[in-house]
């Protein structure tokens, strides 16, 4: 059983947006409760206030509730601006079943790609092979939410 959770293949998906490098990383990690789709994706749904990324190598990534409490969706592991960050995550699980997740931003003709690299499913327990399923068809909406908030921006378009 072993072998099979650790020949799971990491998810990748990648969107391109007409915005330069630094405002899309910037729009990816300071505007993240403006574009994360938190009513579908969040540990509590309905009851979720807001949620946020914090900049830096150990920022917490987390959702508030109405009454105030914060819930953990991971950490901040790699923060090199413009080009790429990676972080831990587990939202509602406990860390160390999480996975991780690199985000890679590549200057090309159009702009800048977006690369999410969803990786670390052998950590995630008897359930890995369902979850990487879900997330995989998550990530692709996910970014296109993202790339839309991107192109709403003025400053890509300056």
């Amino acid at each position: 059983m072993l072998e099979q959770k650790n020949k799971l293949e990491p998810i990748v998906r990648a969107v391109d947006v007409d915005c330069d490098r630094e405002e899309a990383f910037r729009i990816f990690t300071e505007r993240f409760a403006k574009w994360w789709p938190l009513a579908s994706y969040s540990i509590h749904k309905e009851r979720a206030k807001d949620c946020e990324m914090q900049p830096g190598v150990g920022g917490r990534i987390f959702e508030r509730t109405k009454d105030g409490k914060t819930h953990d969706w991971g950490f901040v592991i790699a923060w090199d601006p413009p080009r790429r960050l990676v972080f831990t995550w587990s939202p509602g699980r406990k860390p160390d079943v999480g996975e991780t997740v690199e985000v890679e931003f590549r200057v090309v003709a159009v702009g800048t790609r977006i690369t999410v690299t969803h990786r670390g499913w052998e950590r995630s327990g008897a359930q890995a092979s369902i979850q990487r399923d879900e997330i995989g068809s998550q990530w692709t909406s996910i970014l296109w939410i993202c790339a839309e908030e991107m192109m709403a921006s003025a400053l890509c378009h300056a």
